[in-house]
């Protein structure tokens, strides 16, 4: 398993398919039969929603954390990054560069 770094930019896989939720749930899975799909709450779809192929983990983490009053970076860190893990190992994100 690799850990992400917050200096990493990744992008979404073609395939990767995301559903909106009601409160602000995500669910994401391959484009087509799969075991792997994540059901993530309203945060960290939020994450996922900037991964764009432009955005460092640490601007990711930067822009949620300012749009929440209270939300420290600390706070989001371990989570977002754990989840960009998982993601990465399903292949439903990839690093670029």
């Amino acid at each position: 398993m690799t850990s992400c770094k917050k200096s990493d930019v990744y992008s979404r896989a073609l395939g990767l398919v995301c559903l909106d939720q009601p409160g602000g749930q995500l669910v994401l899975m391959p484009n087509g039969v799969s075991d792997h799909f994540f059901v993530v709450d309203h945060l960290a779809a939020e994450c996922v929603r900037l991964i764009d192929g432009s955005r460092t983990v640490s601007e990711i983490i930067f822009d949620v954390c300012n749009s929440h009053e209270g939300l420290s970076q600390e706070m989001v860190t371990g989570d977002f990054t754990s989840l960009l893990d998982d993601l990465l190992e399903a292949g439903l994100i990839y690093i670029d560069g």
